[in-house]
């Protein structure tokens, strides 16, 4: 895809990656805070911390759709407003299988009795993957947004632009004509 391509090609210190950066510490950092701060907590209370005991559900499959969501609103507002309906609707259709997905692995851990359908090591290292794919996914689409990639002005603003432009080169030939004393 021609967008990716082109958040690729950016400068890792350019002001859009640094916004990319700015979204992951406060949000993938917050977000997990139930998961660390959980892991903080009982090591200050000297209680055994299993970290595959604490993903083994596949928990990180509703942090997915959570950061899925949040990039579909940046897509459909900012990334493809009116063209490349075809790649928007591809990356929809992928974060919404994302979700689907979230949805059905939900249902079949917590089945009648709480018995698990699915194979816990699968659903930790799959719930994990999918997050992992959907985080950096996310990253993509903040600095896409950022860099102003696929932002389409109206027409109208681009005409209010050349008119501004139009304006104030004539109160610059006004203004230098006047400087020559013929006022």
């Amino acid at each position: 895809m021609d967008l990716i391509k082109r958040v690729w090609e950016l400068p890792f210190n350019s002001e859009p990656w640094r916004a990319g950066y700015i979204w992951f510490a406060l949000n993938v950092i917050s977000s997990l805070l139930p998961l660390w701060g959980t892991i903080l907590l009982l090591s200050l209370f000297s209680k055994d911390v299993s970290l595959y005991g604490m993903l083994k559900n596949g928990e990180f499959v509703l942090y997915t759709a959570a950061f899925s969501g949040g990039a579909l609103y940046v897509i459909r507002r900012d990334i493809f407003i009116s063209r490349n309906v075809s790649n928007a609707l591809l990356i929809s259709l992928l974060l919404i299988s994302s979700i689907i997905f979230v949805a059905i692995t939900v249902s079949s851990v917590n089945d009648q009795g709480g018995t698990s359908h699915i194979n816990e090591t699968f659903l930790t290292l799959s719930s994990v993957l999918v997050f992992s794919l959907s985080v950096v996914f996310c990253l993509f689409v903040t600095v896409a947004d950022a860099a102003g990639f696929g932002i389409d002005i109206p027409d109208a603003l681009k005409k209010d632009e050349k008119k501004l432009g139009s304006d104030f080169d004539r109160l610059l030939a006004e203004a230098g004509h006047k400087g020559d004393g013929h006022e």
